[in-house]
């Protein structure tokens, strides 16, 4: 079947510039303009970010029919750089036609599953008083008849965020830092992994984080 989307996940150290089929599809770390050898990293990267993967979403409009080639180039920050690395995943997706007879937005399978039949969880109810509807819960993966079984953040610190992520699941993150008076603003998206680190915000006295999920 044909692919949809694809979404690469990049570890690099210190900048990467990624190439497709013999086209630029992503440059993380590195500066504008024309790249060769001796173009250095636009940032030093250290600690944590060194082993951290990062996930960018990728046009699936790059691939050809049969063998597709991914090539990426590492920069090091200064030429007396001390290491180097790179590891990389890309997850290719395709459209799936989900049965959903009765129109709500869930799945047949997983409405019986979870409640016996189709007929049984209509999708703008809270059937089990989590404060999460039934649509809500299919669409984060948990379980609408278990109170305990809801869409959180796992775990939150400077190192990062951590939530449950699920197959054929998106993920995006907002980002504020006053509740009161300032709006959630996207710093991520297209995620399909469970972790995050926010390098923007380390500074801030206060920082607040949400998680959206979609279907894929």
């Amino acid at each position: 079947s044909a692919v949809t989307s694809l979404t690469l996940n990049l570890l690099r150290d210190d900048g990467a510039v990624v190439y497709l089929n013999g086209t630029e599809v992503l440059r993380d770390n590195m500066p504008s303009g024309t790249i060769n050898y001796q173009t250095l990293a636009s940032t030093t990267v250290n600690n944590a970010d060194e082993t951290t993967f990062y996930s960018f979403p990728l046009s699936s409009s790059m691939l050809v029919n049969g063998t597709n080639v991914i090539a990426i180039e590492i920069h090091q920050r200064s030429a007396n750089s001390s290491d180097l690395g790179m590891d990389a995943q890309l997850d290719g997706f395709d459209a799936v036609t989900v049965p959903d007879g009765d129109a709500d937005g869930m799945a047949d399978t997983w409405e019986t599953t979870q409640f016996g039949s189709t007929e049984n969880g209509l999708p703008d109810v809270d059937s089990d008083g989590d404060g999460q509807n039934n649509l809500d819960e299919y669409i984060a993966d948990t379980q609408p008849t278990n109170a305990a079984s809801l869409f959180l953040i796992d775990w939150i610190s400077p190192a990062g965020i951590e939530w449950t992520a699920s197959t054929g699941r998106v993920y995006s993150i907002h980002w504020t830092s006053n509740l009161l008076s300032q709006p959630f603003a996207e710093i991520a998206s297209g995620l399909t992994q469970s972790n995050f680190t926010d390098n923007v915000h380390t500074g801030n006295a206060a920082n607040y984080y949400r998680i959206n999920v979609q279907l894929e």
